[in-house]
This record gives C-alpha cells, structure tokens and sequence, in this order.
C-alpha cells in the first residue's frame, strides 16, 4: 500500500509526466515528441513541488488548475477543461539563451532553467486563477502577479533562490502579459520588463528566513513585500487554507498594512 501511495504522488507531483490528464503539469504527446533536446529529461525531479506546495496546502479550490507543455504556438487558460497551456516552443527559448549566457557551465544553465519553469509555470497558474475564482486585480496586474509567483519561491527551500533574479530575467523573454494603461507609462516592452525585474529584486531584498527585513534606507523594498502580501492575502482570503502563509500573514496586525495595498 506504502508503495502505491508513494508513486501515486511522484506521478501527481514530482516530475512533469508525460500525457497524464490527472498530473498537475504533464507533457502532451506531441510536445514530447518535438522535444528533440529532451529538455523534459533536465526537469529535475522535485520541480514541481513548490508548485504542488501552492496549489494543495496554501489554497483550497473545488479543483485544482493542471498545467500542460503542449506543441501549441501560443499560452491560454482552458477555462472549461481547468486547465493552462503552455508552448514548448517558450521552453526553448529559455534553453537557447541560457546557453549563449553561459556555455561552459550546464548545471547553471539547468539550475536557472529550472527555477525560470518554476516562476512561469507560477504566473500562468496564478493568472488562470485569478479568471476562475474572478478576482479583482487592482494596479498593474504583470506587477502584482511577479510579485506573488516571487513570495512563493522565496518561500520554499527547494527553490534555487540563488538564481532567482537570473530566473525572473529569463522569464520576462517569454511572458505575454498584454499591454494596459499601467503598462502604457513606459516608453517600451524593454523598459517595462526593466521595472518589473527591479520589483522582483527588491521584493527579494526584503525577505530572509525570518520573515522581512527593510533593505534600502527608506524601507522602499519592504513595503513591497508587505504590500504584495497583503494585496494577495486579501484577494485571495474565501480560498487560503487555515494554515497557509498567505492567511497568517493576514492574521498579523500591521501599523504598515494598508486597505487594499
């Protein structure tokens, strides 16, 4: 019985499997087919756990969304099958400029290649959440979404976190967040995916593994953390589990909590 619980859980959680329509992230068949590097052999086998973590121990939804790398050209959320497409083509990218970035050192490439999966498969999952259970993003949503998919990794040791900044920078090649006013005050993609990766580094600027420490002079960084958090722990609040960060976070008072921040 042990024995069949234990690879029940490594084909629901660990590695992404192939064609599973009952795994958390799986491979379509023809994705696997046109993976002619094997990237999904350089998954490493605990990938998806901080993933899984998110999904069954800090929320608690009627079922969960599924993940799937597929051969489409594009990313969308299936709302009638709960599920996100993700291309394999995206995957490629990444590999390709991590290679250029740094040839002469592969378990780099697969370390960052790994949390870089990890952070994007987060926003898509995030985003598709955020359609399902309707939920009203205030402010720039590629914003407040980098910075929850950030708290999550931060907060779970299996993640490469010594790379993360590396990860979100890879990230940002293949995101498709779609233009909005917010995003509109830049002069272009390159000086918005410029802020977005300077909030990333200061949300990690403010954590340790205490809690948040202040990292610049006037506490700027801090208050990112704080109100990422708090945005999300208020948004989120009908589907958190008792004993999920997000929910203890919101049971601490703060004096620098703010309505809607």
């Amino acid at each position: 019985m042990f024995m069949r619980l234990t690879l029940l859980f490594v084909l629901l959680f660990a590695k992404p499997v192939l064609a599973d329509e009952n795994a958390l992230i799986s491979w379509s068949e023809p994705a696997y087919a046109l993976d002619y590097s094997r990237l999904n052999e350089r998954i490493f086998d605990d990938f998806s756990l901080p993933i899984e973590s998110f999904v069954t121990k800090q929320l608690s939804l009627d079922e969960p969304i599924r993940i799937e790398v597929s051969a489409r050209p594009y990313a969308y959320y299936e709302q009638s099958e709960r599920r996100v497409y993700l291309p394999l083509s995206n995957l490629y990218r990444v590999n390709d400029d991590l290679q250029a970035r740094f040839p002469h050192q592969p378990e780099v490439q697969n370390t960052i290649f790994n949390t870089t999966l990890q952070f994007y498969f987060l926003v898509e999952l995030i985003r598709a959440i955020s359609v399902e259970q309707s939920l009203r993003i205030t402010g720039w949503e590629a914003e407040r979404v980098d910075a929850l998919a950030t708290i999550i990794l931060l907060n779970d040791e299996r993640v490469g976190q010594d790379y993360l900044l590396d990860a979100a920078e890879e990230f940002l090649l293949i995101d498709r967040a779609v233009a909005s006013i917010e995003a509109q005050r830049f002069k272009n993609e390159f000086a918005a995916d410029e802020y977005r990766l300077s909030q990333v580094l200061c949300i990690m600027q403010a954590y340790d593994a205490q809690g948040i420490r202040v990292a610049s002079s006037d506490g700027l960084c801090q208050g990112q953390y704080e109100a990422g958090m708090n945005f999300w722990s208020k948004a989120l609040e009908p589907y958190l589990q008792d004993k999920s960060l997000l929910k203890r976070w919101l049971a601490q008072p703060r004096a620098s909590q703010e309505s809607g921040s």
